[in-house]
């Protein structure tokens, strides 16, 4: 038991020793001071805003419909057998599942005109595709979970 809580208590000094090397240098130098606080002060946010503004309404319409009318449920069971089967095989189909896009004729897209509506189209495969990963991942995390009750409830471990 000695070893490891002397290896605990040097991990906590180098911890401490750490910390106060990085404040140090803060001090001996004001000028990293207020860069760090430019950075904090949200420079990053504010071009990050300036970018989204550059969308058009239609592209934030695209994004509301694609919440109302996407419903393909398929990555969901896909990722739900898989992981209920074999969980590291779940797990891959769901990397690969949350990467690609929907294919467009699973989108249900309210308006038929709209296809040819560029921002429009753009911000509903955005949209269409992070809930296509969310039920894949939310598929994959149920049947891994019902994997192990199953294994839990045959083996009585």
């Amino acid at each position: 038991m000695v070893p490891t809580k002397i290896s605990g208590l040097i991990f906590y000094l180098l911890f401490l020793f750490s910390f106060d090397v990085k404040c140090q240098l803060l001090i001996d130098n004001p000028d990293s001071l207020t860069n760090s606080t430019e950075i904090i002060s949200g420079k990053d946010s504010i071009d990050k805003k300036n970018k989204q503004l550059k969308h058009s309404p239609d592209f934030y319409s695209g994004k509301e419909d694609a919440k109302e009318y996407y419903t393909d449920n398929s990555a969901f069971a896909i990722a739900f057998v898989t992981s209920l089967l074999i969980p590291p095989a779940g797990f891959i189909t769901t990397i690969a599942l949350s990467t690609t896009e929907p294919k467009v004729r699973k989108l249900d897209i309210p308006n038929q005109k709209l296809l040819l509506n560029e921002q429009y189209m753009e911000g509903y495969v955005q949209k269409a595709t992070r809930i296509k990963a969310g039920r894949a991942w939310f598929g994959c995390f149920t049947g891994t979970a019902f994997f192990g009750i199953a294994y839990l409830m045959l083996y009585k471990i």
